[in-house]
């Protein structure tokens, strides 16, 4: 029997260690770069300088403790000179030179006005006006209802809008909190306001949420099971309660893809880009970048200041003009009505998300140019699609905000790769 040569041995076991290696990567091993990628790089918000929308200022006042409590600094006693006078024995006793008291002379004194205090209406109780002039129809009233329970904790929340042929946008209007304030449709604090929006256009529910905050690093992003790696799959819902994220949505998803740089709160995670698709960077001053793979590498968006980088696309609206052909698609194979997720910018600091439903008869969902044509009315300059269809994932307060499903016959929150989430 003739012996098989040395070389056909080798390259047989070879092949074998191989297709085992392909058959553990696709099926079993799951690519976990970082068992806990929680990790934040807020140095670059140390050097931000531009200048900030007079919304996002917010006045310092220092406050000096004394005996009965804290007291601003502008109702303390200012002396120039502590006179020292030295008492032998002993040590050094600094007293203040005591102060001249000048008699203004009296002035005329005008009582201003008090002001009218305005108090925001709740925004659930806004009732959209048609821009057309005849009667809106009414929404139809037999909307099909979950077939079972979902097994995520958030809620969908009440849907209160009318049937229109273009939606009257209702722009909002940041109101910061010194305290922490919920209502059914708002969020505020002393550095985020977040308002909600329902409209009802092109036969589909279009979920609208503004976002004001004071630093960019407010708009995080996590991965599902706090790690980074292909293969690791949670629902947003899940990742946005262990977050304690007051609002959320589906990011790229990243994990379902090789290529796209990935950098999230500051930290770089995958360098490779090989890949068609445009990054969309959050930069520390607050402003959006899109760049091509091979126009800016990752070091470099980091030098810009990127604190987040997303890989999806398509870019929508540029300079605030729709970019987007009427029948333009992610690919081939996306259909042209679908859930969407997409996310903009107004200008630094105030962005507006997107989510929308489909997939259902009553909610046969909405294409690229549709999207960008509801997002530019919003007033944004910037913005950019990101992962839609059976991902697409809205979560506020808790509760879901859309209608998440695969195929439109129940609720069904895919799991994705990872979040854009408020806290």
């Amino acid at each position: 029997m003739k012996k098989k040569p040395y070389w056909a041995v080798f390259y047989g076991l070879g092949l074998t260690a191989f297709t085992v290696y392909v058959v553990l990567r696709v099926f079993v091993i799951r690519e976990a770069i970082n068992t806990n990628a929680t990790e934040m790089n807020t140095s670059m918000f140390d050097n931000i300088t531009q200048a900030l929308p007079s919304w996002a200022v917010k006045p310092e006042t220092e406050e000096v403790t004394t005996e009965d409590g804290p007291v601003p600094t502008e109702d303390v006693p200012k002396t120039d000179e502590l006179t020292c006078t030295p008492t032998p024995g002993m040590t050094i006793t600094c007293m203040p030179e005591p102060t001249k008291t000048v008699t203004p002379e009296p002035t005329a004194t005008v009582t201003p006005k008090p002001m009218e205090t305005i108090s925001p209406k709740p925004t659930a109780t806004v009732t959209l006006k048609p821009t057309a002039t005849n009667t809106p129809k009414p929404v139809a009233t037999n909307t099909p209802k979950p077939t079972a329970t979902p097994t995520a904790t958030p809620t969908p929340m009440p849907k209160k809008q009318e049937t229109t042929t273009e939606s009257t946008i209702i722009r909002a209007t940041p109101v910061f909190s010194s305290t922490e304030v919920i209502t059914e449709n708002t969020y505020s604090n002393d550095h985020i306001y977040i308002e909600i929006h329902t409209y009802r256009e092109h036969n589909t529910d279009i979920h609208i949420a503004e976002v004001f905050v004071t630093s960019a690093q407010y708009i995080k992003t996590a991965f599902a099971e706090d790690t980074y790696g292909r293969n690791v799959f949670e629902t947003t819902s899940s990742m946005a309660a262990r977050k304690g994220a007051i609002f959320a949505i589906n990011g790229d998803d990243y994990g379902a893809r090789e290529g796209g740089y990935v950098i999230r709160n500051g930290v770089l995670y995958r360098d490779a880009g090989n890949t068609k698709r445009k990054t969309l960077s959050l930069l520390a001053n607050g402003e959006f970048m899109v760049t091509a793979y091979n126009e800016m590498y990752p070091n470099e968006l980091l030098k810009k200041g990127a604190w987040q980088a997303w890989t999806f696309g398509p870019l929508l609206v540029n300079n605030g003009k729709i970019i987007v052909d009427v029948d333009e698609e992610v690919d081939y194979s996306s259909r042209r009505g679908n859930q969407r997720t997409a996310i903009g910018i107004v200008e630094p600091l105030h962005y507006v998300f997107l989510c929308s439903d489909g997939r259902m008869s009553n909610n046969v969902g909405i294409s690229l140019y549709q999207v960008a044509d509801i997002m530019a009315r919003y007033g944004c300059t910037m913005v950019y699609n990101t992962d839609g269809g059976g991902s697409a994932t809205m979560v506020f307060n808790g509760k879901f905000v859309n209608y998440p499903t695969d195929w439109g016959t129940s609720m069904a929150e895919r799991e994705v790769s990872d979040i854009i989430y408020v806290q």
